[in-house]
């Protein structure tokens, strides 16, 4: 998802303007992490590995290049949906729920992520751009 400002008309991915990470997965096979008992929550089929990469590539990709401190992902994989927060250090990764059935939390994410700040975000308050005269020097 970019900002309404961001041209998309290339239809390629922009990952220096992303601002949430949306991973779409038609087959629950593909769902990289587990949530029942089993040890560890990170599913070991092969195609849940590949999908856990891409995942990590995505987010790497973002952080290498935008000032971030943290970003989110929106994980939908068949009928199921999650949210990752990721910063450098790891991810956070939600329970699975089925968005058919109680549609909420995936509204309310939106619509909170869609209301929240740049900061809020994940994006570094701390950095801005050089000014003409910094970007002369440099």
């Amino acid at each position: 998802m970019y900002a309404d400002t961001v041209d998309t008309v290339e239809k390629r991915t922009q990952f220096d303007k992303v601002e949430l990470n949306i991973e779409f997965k038609r087959d629950s096979l593909y769902d990289p992490f587990v949530d029942s008992g089993v040890p560890g929550f990170e599913a070991q089929s092969h195609n849940s590995r590949d999908t856990r990469s891409q995942l990590t590539h995505y987010t790497t990709e973002i952080f290498s290049r935008q000032h971030r401190l943290f970003t989110f992902t929106l994980f939908i994989c068949h009928e199921q949906a999650r949210f990752i927060r990721w910063d450098r250090a790891g991810a956070i990764v939600s329970a699975a729920f089925n968005f058919h059935q109680d549609p909420r939390p995936l509204v309310e994410f939106l619509w909170r992520f869609s209301h929240s700040t740049p900061s809020e975000r994940g994006h570094d308050p701390n950095v801005r751009a050089a000014t003409d005269t910094e970007a002369k020097i440099a």
